[in-house]
């Protein structure tokens, strides 16, 4: 009974700290150099830009940047949240 104990909370604490590290996000820099046009496909490949917007795919981010003539990071390679 006693190991069923240790292990449960053993288990517990490894999906605490898991799901921890999930929320510290790292943004990371836009690969823009692979597009260099404005023209970008419909692939539905959502990123989370550092703006708190959601684009469709990372060419679209990299179009924003460039039109706003601001360096936009993603966040995460999904729907941002909210």
């Amino acid at each position: 009974m006693k190991l069923l104990l240790l292990l449960s909370a053993s288990v517990l604490v490894c999906f605490v700290v898991l799901t921890a590290a999930q929320d510290n996000v790292t943004p990371r820099e836009a690969n823009c150099e692979r597009y260099l046009t404005d023209a970008c496909t419909r692939e539905l490949m959502e990123v989370c830009g550092d703006d708190g917007k959601t684009y469709s795919n990372e060419c679209m981010l990299c179009v924003a940047s460039r039109h706003t003539n601001k360096v936009i990071m993603v966040m995460k390679d999904e729907r941002c949240d909210g």
